[in-house]
């Protein structure tokens, strides 16, 4: 008897059909869309708390589309408090720096830009440098000490020298490390811990009140996730 229902049903009976199912469909992406947004503002929240942050969050809203430039744009501007030189962080990690603002929207240049720099140094022995964007969009941790040694592994984070950075953001781990013929560390390729797929959700940091990375009772909330290990370090300096 259904079957032969179902052979007989009007043309209008089975569109109407078709529109549920398309609703259904759209119901579900909806759900896996706000449950997206949903974890994302879990991590946020807990990046937050393991910092001390004072911080508005934000969704990209934009992307340039040349290969020399590695720029977002973000759906929060001067109104929300974002203002020129204040850090992005992504779901675990530094990002980039506000580069101009309107009042609504902030453009941000990410960390693996070419014309990025930020002073750095390693997560547990205090090794000193700079952490710079390339125009392949890897990471270089440069300019330390000769008899500097850095190790696969190691956590680099910010180190607050010349002001443009808060103190001890996480930026990523080392993968590799450059020596010259004596020995002596070049260079150390950093993987930037933010980099887990396409940049969605970020926090435009207006202040923080710890050293977050750089104190020894920093736990960061995300590092199983990251891959990277924020534990105890020591003291700060």
């Amino acid at each position: 008897g259904t079957a032969i229902a179902d052979a007989t049903a009007s043309e209008s009976a089975r569109e109407s059909l078709r529109e549920q199912n398309r609703q259904l469909a759209d119901r579900i992406s909806q759900l896996e869309s706000y449950t997206q947004t949903d974890q994302a503002l879990q991590e946020a929240l807990g990046l937050t708390d393991a910092y001390g942050f004072d911080s508005v969050a934000g969704r990209v809203v934009g992307r340039s589309t040349d290969s020399w430039n590695r720029i977002v744009t973000v759906d929060r501007g001067s109104d929300s408090g974002a203002a020129s030189g204040l850090p992005v962080m992504g779901q675990s990690a530094l990002v980039g720096t506000i580069v101009s603002t309107t009042p609504t929207t902030a453009e941000v240049r990410l960390v693996q830009d070419a014309q990025s720099s930020v002073s750095a140094m390693v997560q547990s022995s205090r090794v000193e440098g700079v952490v710079r964007g390339s125009l392949e969009g890897v990471l270089y941790f440069e300019d330390m000490a000769a008899d500097a040694t850095v190790e696969e592994g190691d956590v680099v984070i910010t180190s607050g020298l010349g002001g443009s950075y808060f103190k001890g953001l996480i930026i990523g781990t080392v993968t590799k490390v450059e020596k010259n013929a004596s020995g002596s560390t070049v260079r150390a390729v950093v993987a930037p811990n933010s980099d887990r797929g396409l940049l969605q959700e970020v926090l435009v940091v207006l202040d923080m009140t710890s050293e977050g990375a750089a104190s020894s009772t920093f736990r960061d909330p995300n590092a199983s996730a990251s891959g990277s290990a924020a534990s105890d370090t020591g003291s700060a300096k």
